[in-house]
């Protein structure tokens, strides 16, 4: 067998990467800062079977021949790697285990503790809250449990078992309700079948429904609040905060007129504290924009749709006359922007789109209808706004939030500037954004300003999100404007995803498994 390569980068505190001293810059918050090869004897022809990290420790499983080995590197304070001396290591052979001659079958690790099955169907745990078992075999999880169990899911200090029935048992800090919904239960010291699940009902006195999300739309204001404006992301990081707000579902049980039980929705509904990104949510529909799906889009081609329909109905309600203007939309390629060049172009029948997006997307952009593409990284778009007749006619429609934008806008007089998103290149940036824009409306308000300048998000109707998305669905656009779907397990990546801005269309998390 070849040999196998294994390259570690990243915080290094306790020698969770299993690097030399020598490569840890220290005065950089410990990290590696570039992939280093893992120069190790027991990688020598070896298969790696699973490679798990915890808070500061990290477990690598070989698979022999006849049974499978395990390493640990890192933090050792809580006997999170399963080894006598609580002390750090540098990947060093768990050797109760070997002795067991055992097949690894479920691996996961928490902050400081760690949790295996093996296809044996025997359970060890080890770490925080599972000091007193000294490794031996969880003994309240009997065969028939263990037989069926799917998945395996450590939290920061607690664990998860998920059986193939649906049914779960969980163990460990119970402090935020993570576990059970009990708040005079702060620990669960033995594993324990929940039977709480935390699934509200509707009231019947206040016209409520349950849902069933099927699908959550992703927007630059999730993800805004909870990194970029970090006050509002640690009140986001509390249970009780869940975010979103773009979604598609079906209706389980219905106290209000207009809805009823097998309803296919679409819509908005706030964000924090009680979002979309979970599997089911009650609220009343009344003062959100919440209406039935068409038949023709899928859930997933429904869930990214309410947010930038609205936020763009918002935004060309500030533009008399859509239908005689210029518009010069910047990031036409990404969520808002490609749905407002289709409802520029095709609802509202604007004289003219300018639409900017990067060499690969010039080609969608045009195809969405823009009259002209200007590829940013290839063209200057100040010169190429500069060279149109009557450049002071135009109305920018920021999708994007670019200081450089504004600020030639208020410059050159243009007729108005409006975004829906600040500059986020930096917190400084984004104040001269916000201040240049608000001191500028507030001169335009006085007549001291050729250019109006808004912030706007997008406004809450129903009945116009009806019109919009039977429009859309009517006229096919689902086919022109692509969605990147995400499963559920894949959250955080498709936060990561959208965060880069290279998205195209929108993107989409499915929040349900395909077996469901």
């Amino acid at each position: 067998m070849q040999q196998q390569l294994l390259y570690a980068f990243g915080q290094c505190n306790y020698g969770e990467l299993g690097v030399e001293q020598k490569y840890i810059n220290n005065n950089s918050n410990n990290l590696v800062q570039y992939p280093l090869s893992i120069e190790n004897n027991f990688l020598n022809k070896k298969n790696i079977k699973f490679i798990v990290k915890g808070g500061y420790h990290t477990l690598i499983v070989i698979e022999e021949k006849d049974f499978d080995l395990i390493y640990g590197s890192g933090a050792n304070s809580l006997g999170q790697l399963g080894l006598e001396s609580f002390e750090s290591y540098n990947f060093t052979e768990i050797t109760w285990f070997t002795k067991l001659k055992k097949r690894v079958k479920f691996i996961s690790c928490g902050n400081s503790h760690t949790f295996i099955v093996t296809e044996d169907f025997k359970c060890f745990g080890f770490g925080k809250y599972f000091q007193n078992r000294n490794f031996l075999e969880i003994e309240e999880l009997n065969d028939d449990i263990v037989k069926n169990i799917q998945k395996v899911v450590c939290g920061f200090n607690h664990t998860a078992i998920i059986l193939q029935n649906g049914d779960f048992y969980v163990h460990g800090e119970n402090k935020y309700q993570q576990l059970e919904e009990n708040e005079n239960l702060q620990m669960i010291d033995r594993f324990k079948k929940n039977t709480n699940l935390p699934i509200k009902e509707p009231s019947n006195n206040k016209n409520e429904i349950l849902i069933k999300i099927k699908a959550v739309g992703l927007n630059p204001l999730d993800y805004g609040l909870t990194t970029f404006f970090s006050p509002i992301g640690s009140l986001l990081r509390n249970r009780k905060w869940i975010g979103g707000s773009d979604f598609s579902g079906i209706v389980i049980k219905s106290f209000h007129p207009q809805f009823k039980e097998g309803d296919e929705i679409m819509g908005i509904k706030d964000g924090p504290p009680n979002g979309v990104f979970q599997q089911f949510l009650v609220t009343n529909p009344d003062g959100y924009a919440i209406t039935k799906k068409p038949k023709s889009l899928t859930y997933e081609q429904a869930a990214g749709l309410s947010v930038v329909m609205l936020t763009n109905w918002a935004v060309f309600s500030l533009i008399e006359n859509v239908n005689h203007c210029q518009l010069f939309i910047n990031g036409a390629s990404g969520g808002t922007g490609s749905i407002g060049v289709l409802m520029a172009k095709y609802y509202y029948q604007a004289r003219k789109v300018f639409g900017t997006c990067s060499t690969k997307n010039v080609d969608y952009v045009s195809s969405l209808g823009c009259d002209t593409v200007i590829d940013y990284t290839k063209q200057d778009w100040k010169l190429e706004l500069s060279k149109q007749q009557n450049c002071k006619d135009f109305v920018i429609l920021d999708y994007v939030g670019n200081y450089e934008m504004l600020k030639f806008a208020i410059k050159n007089q243009m007729k108005s500037y409006i975004t829906i998103i600040p500059d986020q290149t930096s917190l400084f940036t984004t104040i001269k954004y916000l201040t240049l824009l608000y001191w500028n409306r507030f001169l335009f308000m006085i007549n001291l300003s050729k250019t109006d300048s808004r912030f706007v998000h997008a406004k809450k109707s129903k009945e116009k999100l009806q019109e919009f998305a039977e429009w859309y669905a009517k006229n096919n656009f689902q086919n022109k404007v692509p969605i990147t779907v995400f499963s559920f397990r894949k959250f955080l990546e498709a936060m990561d995803y959208l965060v880069t801005r290279r998205a195209i269309g929108k993107v989409i998390v499915k929040m349900e498994e395909e077996n469901e």
